[in-house]
């Protein structure tokens, strides 16, 4: 098993809880390998899961390309580095520190699910021109104007403007990068002029690395879950501060900032692995017996606080007014595409 991004070690220590309780896998889970640079986190993920799997059958890596993929069978992904690059049609990119919700799972047995994680990393915007796409970069606004981040692609720009002293501007026509972007997916040619293109070729090149992966060895299964679209986003780049949006300039480094998930991007990544979807976590949770599984867990409920807690965490994960429909799930398996895998395509 493989997880990206473990963090405390509570989805891989679940996991395991779960497959030592089904007959088919149980005793199967041979090795962990856990990509995670922090040192406390690696201990804090070594005590727990060591009483789940021998600490010798635990491993860490500071990268996804370090896991070894002789003969391994992937069974848990969590995919949590994702540079994003935004180009636009003049073509624009900027640079700005950000946060990617992005995790992958790939379970035994040909099925699997993948959770994502929160990562920092650069985003980059490229701009459309009349010559070619350019770089959307972040210069100081020595004007001191007000600037917002609104676009008519996305509808989460912040209720007011606020002040700010950067602003975005073109790197000019000549950038290789923005060239390379601008044509890393035939679906960009084809943008008008004027548009701007989010771009993630850090995670383009992970999802790449994990559908070798699952396509090698003893093959393997996987789900891809975040919130997202079959499609590019123009400026889905954002920013939060004590749970409100603000703008993306607002005290650089004190705010959390994230951006959409463009699925197709990351379908043209897994080349020869198949995929599936991408459908809505709503559809996915329901299809996979969600609201089975709550009414079990409510009726063993011995506390109306506990109950109460059930409730509002399955409602938030699937309400269509939020998670439910933000949220897409993919599926990527290993081997040609042979029909429809359950639940895409239902």
């Amino acid at each position: 098993m493989v997880e990206l991004g473990p963090g405390k070690g509570t989805l891989m220590d679940d996991m395991l809880r779960t497959l030592e309780s089904i007959g088919q896998t149980r005793g199967r889970v041979q090795a962990v390998h856990l990509v995670e640079t922090s040192a406390r986190l690696r201990e804090e993920q070594k005590n727990r899961l060591s009483s789940r799997i021998s600490e010798a059958s635990l491993h860490w890596y500071d990268r996804v390309e370090d896991i070894p993929k002789d003969g391994l069978v992937v069974c848990a992904f969590a995919f949590e580095f994702g540079l994003i690059r935004m180009l636009q049609t003049t073509h624009l990119p900027y640079l700005s520190r950000t946060n990617f919700l992005t995790q992958f799972l790939s379970i035994l047995l040909r099925s699997a699910i993948i959770h994502m994680a929160k990562l920092g990393t650069y985003l980059q915007y490229t701009q459309k021109t009349r010559g070619g796409f350019q770089e959307v970069l972040v210069d100081i606004d020595r004007t001191a104007q007000t600037v917002t981040t609104s676009s008519p692609l996305v509808n989460i720009s912040p209720s007011k403007p606020q002040s700010s002293a950067f602003c975005y501007v073109l790197s000019g026509p000549l950038s290789p990068l923005a060239h390379t972007l601008g044509n890393s997916s035939p679906r960009f040619s084809s943008v008008p002029d004027g548009s701007r293109i989010e771009v993630s070729p850090t995670s383009w090149g992970i999802a790449r690395t994990i559908g070798e992966l699952i396509s090698g060895g003893g093959g393997g299964a996987g789900l891809i879950i975040d919130y997202g679209d079959d499609r590019a986003f123009g400026s889905s780049f954002r920013a939060f501060q004590k749970h409100k949006l603000v703008d993306v300039f607002h005290q650089p480094g004190l705010c959390d900032l994230t951006a959409n998930v463009d699925f197709a991007y990351l379908k043209e990544a897994f080349g020869s692995t198949s995929t599936h979807g991408p459908i809505t976590q709503h559809a996915f949770l329901t299809s996979m017996g969600a609201p089975i599984r709550l009414h079990r867990l409510l009726q063993g409920a011995k506390e109306d606080e506990t109950r109460e807690r059930l409730r509002k965490g399955a409602a938030r994960l699937m309400d269509l007014l939020g998670m439910g429909k933000q949220y897409k799930v993919m599926g990527v398996t290993s081997g040609e595409k042979q029909g429809q895998v359950y639940p895409f395509g239902v």
